[in-house]
């Protein structure tokens, strides 16, 4: 099996379909339907030992500089190939001997994710390991730095599973800071990071839905923690507490939400005007999901 990425590589550039079967890049001119290409650079290849059970591959800007870089994670540990303004890579090298296979990390057991954690524009590694996450940060003269685990959670030895408890992070509170969203037995943890601290805070059960004792299932009910503008909810309070609140399944029926898309289970999928509120209206990331009785989705109210 071959990943395939579909996104954008630079910053105003049109997408281009990233297929990791040597590193062959097809680009499409602004507006068409097309492709050109492949470009072909033999990197991150089955041919150079990398297997999708064993080797995360992702695509991120970890030098802030606008280009989207590719990161493996491999034997040795974190690689990284840089985007050029031609359209090139650099040739992959080995940046951090952490978060690889030789250290212990398994696909089906710790999830690693790429993501601007600061806000700064360079992204940093996330990784949820045996007993907890570990984070380093990526810097513009790319080098990583701060390499260490940020909180005793979330990870294999706390009783979290790859295929049971889906991870992310996103902007909860809309601080600019990407926060841990665990979805655990009970429903959505959360954990808000500190920019200042470089640390994450006590894991709170925000919302207790969307978790496995809800019948929610990974495969089967698909959750993501979008960003939206919605209504803020009857129960939101003072500013900077963070309110959530969530409908139940007869809240998302056809005669509370108008006419829209469907899911495969036939509920109207909600939107912002479907739910009660205040007039104040808050942008926030909160989660949404396709569960066992519809569309679901809480709100969270930053104040």
């Amino acid at each position: 099996m071959k990943p395939f990425l579909l996104s954008r590589l630079a910053t105003g550039a049109s997408a281009a379909l990233l297929a990791v079967t040597g590193l062959a890049l097809g680009g499409a001119p602004a507006h068409a339907r097309t492709y050109h290409g492949p470009y072909v650079q033999p990197m991150f290849s089955y041919a150079d030992g990398w297997r999708v059970d064993q080797h995360v591959r992702e695509l991120a800007d970890v030098n802030g500089d606008g280009r989207l870089d590719v990161v493996g994670f491999g034997n040795a540990g974190v690689y990284v190939s840089y985007a050029q303004p031609d359209g090139s890579f650099t040739p992959a090298t080995v940046k951090l001997r952490q978060f690889g296979w030789d250290q212990g990390r398994r696909v089906d057991q710790h999830p690693r994710e790429v993501v601007d954690l600061v806000g700064n524009g360079t992204a940093d590694i996330v990784g949820f390991g045996y007993s907890g996450v570990t984070v380093t940060h990526g810097q513009t003269d790319r080098t990583f730095i701060g390499a260490g685990k940020r909180i005793d959670s979330y990870g294999y030895n706390r009783g979290w599973r790859v295929d049971q408890h889906p991870r992310t992070l996103a902007d909860v509170d809309g601080d600019g800071a990407a926060d841990i969203v665990g979805f655990g037995d009970a429903g959505a943890w959360v954990s808000y990071f500190s920019v200042a601290g470089d640390t994450f805070t006590t894991p709170q059960l925000l919302v207790r839905d969307f978790g496995s004792q809800q019948g929610w299932r990974v495969g089967d009910h698909p959750v993501n923690w979008a960003t939206s503008t919605v209504t803020a909810g009857p129960t939101s309070s003072a500013s900077g507490t963070r309110t959530p609140t969530w409908p139940s399944c007869p809240d998302l029926s056809a005669t509370r939400c108008p006419a829209g898309p469907q899911d495969r289970w036939g509920t109207v999928l909600p939107r912002p005007e479907a739910f009660p509120g205040t007039a104040r209206r808050d942008v926030v990331s909160a989660p949404k999901g396709w569960g066992p009785c519809g569309a679901r989705r809480a709100l969270t109210s930053v104040g």
